[in-house]
């Protein structure tokens, strides 16, 4: 079959890539203080030098002694042509790693343990209790030659996470399906998949083509009702962050191939089944 869609980059389809480790609760704004040293420390190590803010505006309803929860603060790296290329950031209950020059998975989970390992011991003297590991793919295509037409030949025929009017349409579409999967007895996977169809300008190319999007979320969440959050120490930080992102991408690896065309896995070599 004559494939009419190109992947985003040469070696994948991969945009865009989050790893995420959420805590079960937010820390002091005295606690934050200590993530924004580690923070920097580690943002040095992967050479951010651009600094992000994001500003907090907080209305308190009621009575309340306590503190508002602290704002956000990460830092970014840029490529030459103006993309971020990974970016760090830290609020008052998570961090997450962002990654636009992804490699293989197995080079990519060194990265986000090292900084994960050095950042989240500030956060564990006070909250030492983990609600979710996320992992989030964003992976992208444009068509080769027009900027409409029926995607259809990009998805896996009657994929269940696939809105049954898409394959047939040719108009720009949206699918957002989110569910949990239960996982074992201490924990669940929240899953939310996004699938966008739209023309637009190809990045780096200004001409205007058909732009497929899909992006998959797999959530180890820490959360059932009966259950608490999982509560672990720094000496086992490393172990802990390892098994379950390992997981999480797992998961992640097995909902690709049941929403992309085997044509198209093919095409993603390496990064369908391993990446």
């Amino acid at each position: 079959m004559a494939l009419n869609f190109k992947l985003r980059r040469d070696a994948h389809a991969i945009g865009e890539f989050t790893a995420t480790l959420a805590f079960s609760r937010s820390v002091s704004v005295r606690a934050f203080a200590k993530v924004i040293e580690r923070l920097k420390e580690a943002a040095k190590t992967l050479d951010l030098p651009a600094q992000m803010n994001v500003q907090v505006f907080n209305i308190p309803v009621g009575p309340t002694t306590e503190p508002p929860p602290p704002g956000g603060l990460g830092f970014q790296r840029f490529a030459s042509n103006g993309e971020i290329e990974c970016s760090l950031w830290c609020d008052s209950d998570n961090i997450s790693l962002t990654l636009r020059n992804y490699d293989r998975w197995h080079m990519v989970l060194p990265k986000i343990v090292e900084a994960l390992v050095h950042i989240a011991p500030a956060y564990m003297a006070e909250v030492p209790a983990i609600r979710a590991f996320q992992v989030q793919y964003l992976n992208e295509f444009a068509s080769k030659n027009s900027a409409e037409g029926v995607t259809a030949e990009i998805f896996r025929p009657d994929s269940r996470w696939i809105a049954p009017f898409s394959y047939s349409s040719a108009q720009p579409w949206h699918c957002h399906v989110g569910q949990f999967l239960p996982f074992d007895d201490k924990s669940r996977f929240l899953i939310n998949i996004n699938c966008d169809v739209a023309p637009l300008p190809w990045p780096i190319n200004p001409m205007t083509r058909n732009y497929v999007k899909v992006l998959i979320l797999a959530s180890r969440q820490y959360d059932l009702p009966s259950k608490g959050p999982l509560v672990t120490t720094t000496e086992k930080l490393s172990d802990v962050l390892n098994e379950n992102f390992n997981t999480a991408h797992s998961l992640e690896k097995k909902l690709l191939s049941e929403i992309i065309a085997d044509e198209y896995l093919d095409q993603m070599g390496e990064g369908a089944r391993d990446h």
